[in-house]
């Protein structure tokens, strides 16, 4: 399967990805394209900071899972996520209701806006974006069938 790293670009915290590998401001902004870099100017996120990659795996693209899984158990756990620190408080309390979720606004490469709902599921101890996943993968062409 091809890679697709997900980078998620943030206005005021960073972190690290995956493997733990800190990566500087600058080479997040060169993989912004202009849609994306004028969109993000708009709302206001003059300066959008690295926050976050993965490659996806077979399961957050398969479209009977219609999420995207953001592990937190590299990250010193929940509190040592890079995803946490770009949370106010409120924010996270609503990430960790099992209700309610916090609904997000992501933007892909082409600054088409896509409404997921963001939880933090401690069964796997990490975030999962869900409900709008789906579109958002088949918008950007990356669908696998039902079974992978």
């Amino acid at each position: 399967m091809p890679s697709w790293p997900v980078p998620w670009a943030w206005s005021s915290n960073w972190g690290q990805s995956d493997d733990d590998a800190a990566r500087p401001d600058a080479a997040a902004a060169d993989h912004l394209g202009e849609p994306l870099r004028r969109r993000l100017a708009e709302l206001g996120a003059t300066r959008p900071r690295f926050v976050y990659s993965k490659n996806l795996e077979k399961n957050d693209v398969c479209t009977n899972q219609n999420r995207l899984l953001l592990s937190c158990k590299r990250a010193a756990g929940l509190e040592g996520s890079p995803i946490t620190a770009c949370l106010s408080p409120r924010e996270l309390q609503r990430v960790r209701s099992k209700d309610a979720g916090l609904l997000v606004t992501a933007l892909d490469r082409d600054a088409v806006e896509h409404t997921l709902v963001c939880k933090f599921l401690d069964s796997n101890g990490g975030y999962r974006f869900i409900f709008g996943w789906k579109a958002f993968l088949r918008r950007n062409g990356v669908v696998l069938d039902a079974r992978g």
